[in-house]
C-alpha cells in the first residue's frame, strides 16, 4: 500500500474536539499475489528488497513459502523460488524413480522434486496442498506390499492418515483414515508390509492391516500406552515381526504384532496385545581419576570432623534400589 508522505507530515489530531484520528488517503494498493493466480492465500510479507532504481522488488512470503519478483512498472508478480513455508517434517527418496524426492511440512504440503535437475528453480514437479492442517510424518510402503514402489503414507496434525500413489503428473489419493483425534507423531510399516502402525500424541498406537491398493489400510484396533511414545520400531530379527515402543520415562514396551484372526474389534477398536516392559540398565558414569581422588579426600575429611556424629557408612543413604518390572505389572526390589 502507498500513502502520501505529505498528508502524514501534516496530520494533527484535533484535541479541542477530542478527535484523535486523522484520515490518510490511500493512493495505491497491490495484492501479492494477484487474485485468480491459483495461490490459496495472499502473501504474508516478512521482508522486501528493492533494486537500485526501485523497479524490481523481491518479496519474501512466509505464508506460501516463496520469494516473489515484483515489477513495479508493470505490476507483474512471479514466484521465482518456492518451498515449504515452515518446518519440514519428513523426506523420502524414491528407489523406483531415480532423482525423485518427496518432502512434507507443517504447512500442509507434500512436494515432489527432481533432484537431477540442473536448475534448482525448476526442480519442483508438483505439490499436494491441504489447507488448515500440517503434515507431521511420512513412510514408504515396503516393496513386498507395493511392487511398483509408488505408494507412501503420511500423518496429519488433525489425526488423519492419507496414502498416496506417485504418478508422472501428481499424487493420487489411495486411502484416507482418521484413527486419532490428535496429531500423529509417527507412521510405520512392518518389515513384511502386512501391518501399518500410527502413533498419536494421546499415547495410543493404532494398527491397520495393509490390503490392496483399492483398500490400502484396513483398521484392526488400537492400544493405549501409559506414557508418551517417543519412537516406534519394528523388530526385524523376530519371525513374528514384533515391535518396540520407546517411552519418555526411559522404559521400552515390547508388543506382539496384532493378527486379524486374534483381534476382536466387533464392539470396540480398543484391543489388548501381549507384551512386557523393559527397564534398560544404565551404565555407571565414568569419573576421571583426579576428580575421584578429590572426592575421596573430601569424604575422609568430613568423616574426621564429624566423629561419632558423622555419616554411618552402613547407612542406606548411599545404597541403590533396583526395580525390575515383570509382565504382570508387579514390582520386585
Amino acid at each position: 500500500r502507498w500513502w502520501p508522505i505529505e498528508e502524514i507530515d501534516q496530520a494533527e489530531a484535533d484535541y479541542d474536539n477530542g478527535i484523535l484520528e486523522y484520515g490518510i488517503t490511500l493512493r495505491r494498493e497491490v495484492r501479492i499475489p494477484a487474485e485468480g493466480t491459483g495461490w490459496p492465500a495472499p502473501a504474508h510479507i516478512s521482508h522486501v528488497a528493492r533494486g537500485k532504481e526501485g523497479k524490481i522488488w523481491l518479496i519474501q512470503d512466509v505464508r506460501n513459502g516463496c520469494v516473489w519478483r515484483y515489477d513495479a512498472a508493470t505490476e507483474q508478480c512471479v514466484a521465482i523460488i518456492s518451498g515449504h513455508s515452515g518446518a519440514v517434517t519428513g523426506t523420502l527418496a524414491s528407489s523406483a524413480y531415480p532423482g525423485l524426492a518427496l518432502s512434507c511440512g507443517v504447512d500442509g504440503t507434500i512436494r515432489a522434486y527432481n533432484m537431477l535437475s540442473a536448475s534448482k528453480r525448476d526442480s519442483e514437479l508438483f505439490v499436494d496442498r491441504r489447507p488448515g492442517v500440517g503434515v507431521t510424518c511420512m513412510s514408504e510402503t515396503p516393496e513386498i506390499a507395493n511392487p511398483e514402489r509408488r505408494i507412501f503414507s503420511v500423518g496429519y496434525t488433525d489425526g488423519t492418515i492419507r496414502a498416496f500413489a506417485v504418478c508422472c503428473d501428481g499424487l493420487i489419493l489411495v486411502s484416507a483414515q482418521k484413527p486419532h483425534k490428535c496429531p500423529i507423531t509417527q507412521v510405520s510399516y512392518s518389515p513384511d508390509g502386512r501391518i501399518f502402525a500410527a502413533v498419536g500424541e494421546d499415547n495410543t498406537v493404532f494398527f491397520f492391516e495393509v490390503g490392496t491398493p483399492d483398500q490400502h489400510l484396513v483398521p484392526l484396533g488400537f492400544v493405549e500406552v501409559p506414557r508418551k511414545v517417543n519412537h516406534l520400531a519394528w523388530q526385524e530379527s523376530t519371525a513374528a515381526g514384533n515391535l518396540a515402543l520407546a517411552l519418555d520415562d526411559g522404559t521400552v514396551v515390547q508388543l506382539t504384532r496384532p493378527m486379524r484372526e486374534n483381534v476382536d474389534n466387533s464392539e470396540s477398536f480398543l484391543i489388548q496385545l501381549e507384551g512386557h516392559l523393559v527397564l534398560p540398565e544404565l551404565p555407571e558414569p565414568v569419573v576421571p581419576e583426579a576428580e575421584a581422588e578429590e572426592k575421596a579426600e573430601g569424604e575422609e575429611g568430613a568423616d574426621e570432623e564429624g566423629g561419632a556424629g558423622g555419616t554411618d557408612p552402613s547407612s542406606p543413604r548411599g545404597t541403590e534400589k533396583k526395580v525390575s518390572i515383570e509382565d504382570d505389572g508387579d514390582e520386585e526390589e
